[in-house]
């Protein structure tokens, strides 16, 4: 059996630019869970993201596969949602390939920016 190390920046919040005090209104998500799974010579990165902000957005994630040592094998950008924004509150799964490297044995995901698709 693998052993994978899973990292997560858990949070991420982006403020629109002139929003000030009490009125400021913000993207916020959250990598609820996360973990990896090797299915037929391929890793893929498994879990679930959260709109916990005030405003519908897609948020873009990042996932880096290294190997024991530290060495990057590789690394991957995806929107877990595509195209469709996550209204406040709502969650939507995340699976996607990362690596067919064999060497792989940790994986880090971080939430990298956050779009509206209208």
């Amino acid at each position: 059996m693998r052993r994978i190390l899973l990292i997560s920046t858990a949070l991420f919040a982006v403020c629109l630019a002139g929003a000030v005090g009490a009125f400021a209104q913000s993207y916020d998500f959250e990598i609820v869970s996360f973990h990896a799974q090797w299915r037929h010579g391929t890793l893929y990165a498994i879990g679930e993201i959260k709109n916990t902000g005030a405003l519908a957005g897609s948020p873009k994630v990042e996932v880096i596969a290294r190997d024991k040592d530290g060495l990057l094998i590789d690394t991957v950008d995806f929107w877990p949602n595509g195209i469709s924004n996550l209204n406040p509150g709502v969650s939507c799964g995340i699976k996607y390939p990362v690596t067919e490297d064999p060497r792989a044995e940790r994986l880090y995901i971080r939430i990298v920016d956050v779009s509206n698709f209208n």
